[in-house]
């Protein structure tokens, strides 16, 4: 998300001690109850008093309000089911059975069968939010499916659900069977292969064991904010055999781009071809610069996958 600069000081303490707040657990987990973002960035305790609103106007001030995350920033804007926007299809909810449902950006004028993403979001994070993001940056050129995973008590309030995940197995379980369920709904309208996978926070961190054990179905990685730390060596070899393609690691803090560049190296060194990008100032999010160094890499993370080519206007890779 993006936020005004006019309240980047509420920003930085709300993202941090209060949205996408993560905390390494023991074994490498993660959770939203954390002094410690999952960059590994120390944030200050939150000393901004969080009051519930439905007012769809409102901005980030010291008196961060439950709603500030969605309305401070016409980048973060939250489509409903069956809206439509400028920059990319229709967004829906897609029934997965033995799930919740997911969302899913549904590309609009699709005669011939379109690639996947798979958009993964992080703790108390929306999954609908991934959606709205990644569908700006791909828009009618693909489908991206955006698994919903569990609630997350801890940073939902009344009219507000957040979400996380188990952890790496329910997710794949999860992905799995949204998959399934987009390619029975729209039959022959799905390729499934070659597909995007893109991760934020602990999605990203979740994301590398599924990606690096299914390199043909998620030859492209995008880890947003997360899963520096999650990476092996024998992952990456496993991956690169696999027939993995390349790994872009997107970085808002300063602190995400030490520990993304010292894994990009060691993967490397299994013969990932992988990158480190730095969207200076936009904090522990997805959106405004972060959104801009995955659009500039486009390109470069789909090696020339005609299928994923963007083309010009919304969403348009500028990456040589």
């Amino acid at each position: 998300m993006r936020w005004p600069a006019s309240t980047k000081s509420a920003q930085r303490v709300f993202l941090a001690a209060a949205l996408f707040a993560c905390r390494r657990s023991e074994g490498g987990g993660a959770d939203a109850g954390a002094t410690a973002t999952e960059g590994g960035t120390a944030t200050a305790t939150a000393t901004t008093t969080a009051t519930a609103t439905t007012t769809a106007t409102s901005t980030a001030t010291t008196t961060a309000t439950s709603t500030a995350t969605t309305t401070a920033t016409s980048t973060a804007t939250t489509l409903g089911t069956g809206d439509t926007g400028d920059e990319g299809g229709e967004l829906i909810e897609l029934a997965v059975p033995g799930y919740r449902a997911a969302f899913v950006s549904v590309p609009s004028g699709s005669a011939v069968a379109r690639p996947v993403v798979v958009a993964t979001h992080g703790v108390g994070d929306r999954p609908d939010w991934q959606c709205n993001e990644w569908r700006r940056l791909v828009g009618n050129r693909a489908w991206v499916l955006c698994p919903r995973g569990i609630v997350s008590e801890r940073w939902s309030t009344p009219g507000d659900t957040r979400w996380t995940w188990h952890g790496p197995p329910y997710m794949k379980k999860e992905i799995d069977a949204g998959l399934e369920a987009l390619a029975a709904r729209f039959v022959a309208r799905v390729d499934a292969t070659g597909m995007v996978y893109g991760g934020f926070s602990y999605g990203a961190a979740n994301g590398v064991g599924i990606a690096a054990k299914e390199p043909t179905r998620f030859p492209y990685v995008v880890l947003t904010e997360g899963g520096g730390d999650r990476w092996t060596l024998d992952l990456a070899k496993d991956f690169v055999k696999g027939g993995g393609k390349r790994v872009l690691f997107v970085c808002g803090q300063a602190s995400c781009v030490t520990e993304a560049e010292r894994t990009a190296e060691m993967i490397r060194r299994a013969g990932v071809e992988t990158r480190v990008e730095y969207g200076r100032g936009e904090g522990h999010g997805y959106g405004g610069a972060v959104a801009e160094r995955i659009r500039e890499s486009w390109s470069w993370v789909t090696v020339g996958d005609p299928r994923w080519n963007l083309g010009t206007g919304p969403g348009a890779s500028r990456d040589p």
